[in-house]
């Protein structure tokens, strides 16, 4: 190599060197990478740990495994319970496929796996955060949309609730992709707003277009993850487009773009869905899940519920799924009434009282037609910038807004279930590894003090002054990585240690699964009895199963295995099978309630001389 040649190497290097150094200090510099670093450390770690539940989760990752292994891409499929108690390996129309098509994207690239069945979820929830932050952060500010990312993450039912961050299913796609949904609408509506009242001279008046499209992105993805569940984030955006309505007229050619754009992302499938399996289709995805579950026809309540129209029991479970920051809510809420009223922001006004639309309509909608708590995940993103706006105040040093988080923080330590014990009148603790007792209580104190001492030295008729240097110091820019790393490790003490968040019926449908895979031949069918489908829901049998699902025949095989519950150890008894003879004990596995999951060879006797 010429000098000339070493020279040039030595520039482009050190010229690609100080580009990656400003990447990673820009990096560090931005919040939504520290919300992306703590989603990734709240979510990841163990997400293969523990079993695959039984019903949505198992059946989501089973659908992908099968159209992974069998080719079923479009339409994902499985083994299902027919209504002649048959066992038939048919699709599955209940929900649109994209949440599935992820995960089967995610087991081709990791292998079928728990952690490649929740993967797409879990980074889902993640992105939820900085999504908050990059959304928000030029219409509520940098700091309050940082700090709702970070109440997103650290929120109880996001970390550890079924179907949420650590389990395969929906809802924090639907969450993810409905979110950007509204806050797209808001940003449109808001700079076309700004824009039209200068005349037209500011910037987004030259690219609107872009905006509907992305709209119409967003809205045609959350259709093909959910369905008409995503009508709640079409009523979240209701007023902002009745009240800007001016901006859709304005730009109608874009707005029929945008409608165009939803259709053909969210009803291709459904068209062709409909042309292959005509009026199933129209049963399972229309009448059954959305007609039927808003009825109630489909479920029977089997909660006790707190009004007779409900089918779960929201108001009860919404204080331990949004701890702890439910406590602030209130305060939250009554701090922004007065604040706007008394400052006379009617800005403030509006778009706080926008957000509680949004979180109460999605509360209302699903009290009324949902049966599932993780259906009030997508009113956690109001609810975390609502209390955002208090803590932000409050760092900023206005007194009522101090006095809103001391409040919140007292009742905080009064009700909370993580102080289930020691507080007389806390909730009781439902069964999750988070941080509760002592801790939980230093935590809380250590972070009020902050907030109100941070306050405090900020508010200009304070006794308390930051002396100049600290000042200096705050402002730096290692105060900020600092901060951040403050706030992640803050984060991960709040949530506490990675859920299991299996139950222990669905571990041992697991372990049965693997054992009984050992002892299978290529092909070798698996029975199941009615005893087994009726007892219980074995969907997570059927993803760790290798091998194919029947009914029993009337005519007793001698090939392969019968899987049948028995009501305890000692009423194990093998059928007979050609012959006249007992099929041999394969596999059997204790349940918790006492019961036995059992495997019978069928063929091991007949083979026998």
């Amino acid at each position: 190599m010429t000098d000339l040649q070493k020279a040039v190497t030595r520039r482009l290097s050190t010229a690609h060197g100080s580009r990656a150094l400003t990447w990673v200090g820009a990096g560090l510099r931005s919040p939504a990478a520290w919300l992306t670093l703590l989603g990734s450390l709240l979510y990841l770690p163990g997400l293969g740990g523990y079993p695959l539940r039984g019903w949505d989760e198992a059946i989501y990752a089973t659908a992908a495994r099968y159209a992974l292994e069998r080719g079923d891409y479009l339409v994902p499929h499985l083994y299902w319970l027919a209504s002649n108690g048959e066992i038939v390996y048919e699709p599955f129309l209940e929900k649109p496929p994209l949440s599935m098509w992820l995960m089967t994207l995610s087991m081709g690239v990791f292998g079928p796996s728990e952690f490649a069945a929740r993967l797409p979820q879990a980074l889902a929830a993640t992105a939820v955060a900085p999504v908050l932050y990059l959304g928000t952060r030029s219409l509520l500010g940098r700091r309050r949309a940082t700090i709702a990312g970070g109440l997103w993450l650290t929120t109880t039912f996001v970390a550890t609730g079924n179907n949420a961050a650590r389990f395969g299913g929906t809802d924090a796609l639907h969450t993810l992709f409905g979110t950007v949904f509204v806050f797209t609408v808001w940003r449109l509506v808001s700079t076309q707003s700004v824009t039209e009242a200068n005349g037209g001279l500011s910037r987004p008046h030259h690219r609107p277009r872009a905006a509907f499209w992305a709209v119409g992105v967003a809205a045609g993805i959350t259709l093909l993850i959910k369905g008409f569940a995503a009508g709640s984030f079409v009523i979240a955006v209701l007023p902002l487009a009745l009240v800007r309505w001016h901006v859709f007229a304005r730009h109608w050619q874009a707005t029929l773009e945008l409608i165009g754009i939803t259709i053909s992302i969210a009803v291709p499938w459904v068209l062709l869905a409909y042309l292959r399996y005509g009026e199933t289709l129209v049963n399972e995805l229309i009448r059954e899940q959305v007609l039927a579950r808003a009825t109630g026809d489909l479920v029977e309540t089997s909660f006790e519920t707190t009004f007779a129209f409900m089918r779960f029991p929201y108001f009860r479970e919404l204080p331990a799924q949004f701890d702890p920051w439910i406590y602030f809510l209130f305060p939250a809420v009554i701090w922004s009434i007065w604040y706007g009223v008394y400052r006379g922001d009617d800005s403030r006004v509006t778009t706080d009282g926008w957000l509680l639309w949004w979180g109460v309509s999605t509360v209302g909608v699903f009290v009324l037609t949902g049966n599932h708590g993780w259906y009030l995940l997508p009113a956690f993103v109001p609810g975390a910038l609502l209390v955002a706006g208090l803590f932000d105040d409050a760092l900023a040093g206005r007194l009522g807004a101090l006095a809103g988080v001391a409040a919140g923080a007292t009742l905080l330590l009064l009700y909370s279930f993580r102080l289930a014990g020691i507080s007389p009148v806390a909730s009781a603790k439902p069964a999750i590894p988070v941080t509760d007792g002592v801790p939980f209580v230093v935590l809380t104190a250590l972070g009020t003090a902050a907030v109100c001492l941070y306050g405090a030295y900020t508010h200009t008729d304070s006794v308390l002054t930051a002396p100049a240097a600290a000042q200096g110091v705050l402002n730096s820019r290692l105060s900020r990585v600092l901060l951040g790393l403050v706030l992640v490790v803050g984060g991960v003490a709040v949530v506490g240690t990675s859920a299991n968040t299996a139950g222990a019926s669905y571990n041992e449908q697991g372990a049965f699964a693997l054992a009984l895979n050992e002892q299978l031949d290529s092909g070798e069918p698996v029975y199941l009895t009615p005893t087994a489908t009726e007892q219980l829901a074995l969907f997570t049998f059927g993803f760790y199963i290798d091998a194919p699902l029947a009914t029993t025949p009337e005519t007793p095989p001698d090939d392969g295995y019968l899987v049948a519950v028995e009501p305890a150890p000692d009423t194990v008894t093998p059928p007979a099978v050609a012959g006249g003879a007992e099929a041999a004990v394969a596999v059997a596995v204790e349940l918790p309630d006492g019961r036995v999951l059992v495997a019978y060879d069928l063929g091991a006797v007949s083979r026998s001389p």
